[in-house]
């Protein structure tokens, strides 16, 4: 009889802390989730953005809210900043398009990634999350040595 009467509070006790276990592993991937589902929100209707947004602090809002979805998803350790070196070629003019152009057909666009080049075109900073940087990094050597 006395078994029993500990059996509930115990019973409940132990739901309530695989509960608080669960709430606490999954956290950061919760996070990672909703700021990857709100980059990728903005960044997908991007052009339709620019179409209708009609003043500069709409536009600064957007970037603005853009950056801090993508500076949340660097904290949480989802993406990486990498610098690529180029070896044999400078990014400048139509050189930058077409690499451009071989990143839109190769890498996926349904994920967070964001690219940008010095001035002097001497190397590619890739946004990217840290599965992917290796893929990068193949991208920008292939694209270097055909």
């Amino acid at each position: 009889m006395r078994s029993r009467r500990y059996f509930i509070p115990l019973a409940v006790l132990a739901l309530v802390v695989g509960f608080v276990v669960y709430f606490y592993s999954t956290k950061n991937s919760r996070a990672i989730s909703y700021h990857r589902q709100q980059y990728l929100a903005i960044s997908q209707h991007y052009h339709e953005y620019l179409t209708t947004i009609t003043n500069e602090a709409q536009m600064s809002a957007l970037v603005q809210t853009m950056n801090q979805q993508r500076d949340a998803l660097l904290k949480l350790g989802y993406l990486e900043q990498s610098e690529i070196p180029l070896q044999s070629c400078v990014l400048t003019g139509a050189v930058k398009k077409t690499f451009c152009r071989l990143v839109l057909k190769t890498m996926p666009t349904n994920d967070v990634w964001e690219l940008s080049f010095p001035t002097n075109g001497a190397s590619v900073f890739v946004t990217c999350p840290k599965t992917e940087t290796a893929k990068w990094r193949k991208l920008v050597a292939d694209y270097e040595n055909p």
